[in-house]
Order: C-alpha cells, then sequence, then structure tokens
C-alpha cells in the first residue's frame, strides 16, 4: 500500500494541495490499479463541527485543524493508504488482514490522540470524529458505491452522537430498507405514472 501511496502522490494531480495526502482521483487510480484478489477495509472519517471552527476561528484554523488530522492519520496509519476525499472527510484504505478488533483498537488511538493533543484546546472542545467502516471488500466493488456505505455507516455514528464509529455490516439491513423506501417513494412521483380522474357532481 505504501508504494502504491508514494507513485500517486509523485503526481500533484492526484495530491491534496494542503495536506499532502491522495485526493479523490489518486485513490481511484489506486483502486484500478488494484489486484481482484486483494482484500480491504475502508474507513471514512468525517471532523464533527468543521464548519463551526470555520465560522468562529476562520479558515486559516480550520486549515490547520485539516493538516493536524491528516499528520495523526498517517502517524497511527502509517502502513494503510490515507485519502483526503474533499472538506473535512478523509478515508483510509487498509489491509485486510487487520482484524476487527485491530481497527478499533487503531481508532481508539485516533481519538485518543486528537483530544489529548497539544492543538487549540477550545477547538477540541467542539469537535470529533464520526467514523465509518466497510470490511473485506476488492477491487472488484464499485468504489463509488463502497463510499457511498461508509458514508452511510459515518452518518449513522453522526447521527447518534457523534464522536464514535459504526461498521456498515452493522446496518446493511436498515441501509437498504432505506433506499428501497427512496426508490418507491420516487417511482411514486412520476408524473408519467400519475392519472387524474375527474368524478361529475
Amino acid at each position: 500500500m505504501m508504494k502504491h501511496n508514494i507513485i500517486a502522490c509523485n503526481k500533484s494531480e492526484n495530491c491534496d494541495y494542503l495536506t499532502g495526502l491522495l485526493n479523490r482521483r489518486g485513490l481511484h487510480e489506486i483502486w484500478q490499479s488494484l489486484s481482484p484478489c486483494d482484500v480491504l477495509h475502508g474507513i471514512f472519517i468525517d471532523i464533527d463541527n468543521f464548519k463551526m471552527v470555520n465560522d468562529i476561528y476562520g479558515h486559516a484554523k480550520g486549515d490547520d485543524l485539516l493538516i493536524f488530522v491528516s499528520r495523526l492519520l498517517k502517524n497511527l496509519f502509517n502502513e494503510q493508504l490515507a485519502v483526503r476525499l474533499g472538506g473535512d472527510e478523509f478515508f483510509l484504505l487498509c489491509n485486510g488482514s487487520l482484524t476487527k478488533q485491530e481497527i478499533e483498537q487503531h481508532l481508539s488511538k485516533l481519538q485518543l490522540s486528537l483530544q489529548s493533543s497539544n492543538f487549540d484546546e477550545n477547538i477540541l472542545m467542539i469537535i470529533s470524529l464520526s467514523i465509518g467502516i466497510i470490511c473485506n471488500i476488492t477491487s472488484q466493488s464499485d468504489l463509488n458505491e463502497i463510499l457511498q456505505e461508509c458514508d452511510e455507516a459515518m452518518y449513522h455514528a453522526k447521527k447518534n452522537g457523534k464522536g464514535h464509529w459504526v461498521f456498515f455490516e452493522d446496518i446493511e439491513p436498515l441501509f437498504h430498507l432505506e433506499k428501497t423506501i427512496r426508490e418507491r417513494a420516487s417511482y411514486g412521483l412520476n408524473p408519467a405514472e400519475i392519472r387524474f380522474l375527474l368524478h361529475p357532481i
């Protein structure tokens, strides 16, 4: 994974200008180069209340926070692939040999390192990390769908208190149910399928 990281970041268009991490384009390029036999885990990370940091302390301080979080990711997940997707959203592509317990141990260290750091304590008081995880994926899957599922797990964490993580497998039945409801609702609103019946008085 580190070899892919170095190769991709040698191309400026694949590298995030602010943090030095891979960007979304670099992630897609690496994904296409993976072997179908590679088993991986995906971790989607969002900084809670990031907009509040920008609004109160300014965008320069927000940029400092993004750089700081990116350094934490590189230090704690140094053998994995760290990506800044955009804004305050990060993604880790991790070796599939990591167990669920090891993933949780790494994430616990990440949360602890964030809150016990020497970064501006006023900012640390209002932020946390909401995290969505999907396990045992391969490059044969659609990357955009994987990111969507990770994102859904992350938002489930955000909606239920923020500052913790959720495995997609734990909410997958609910995700598919809600997706089916949304699809059926969109079909029901199709103008071509609406008929008006007039009844004489």
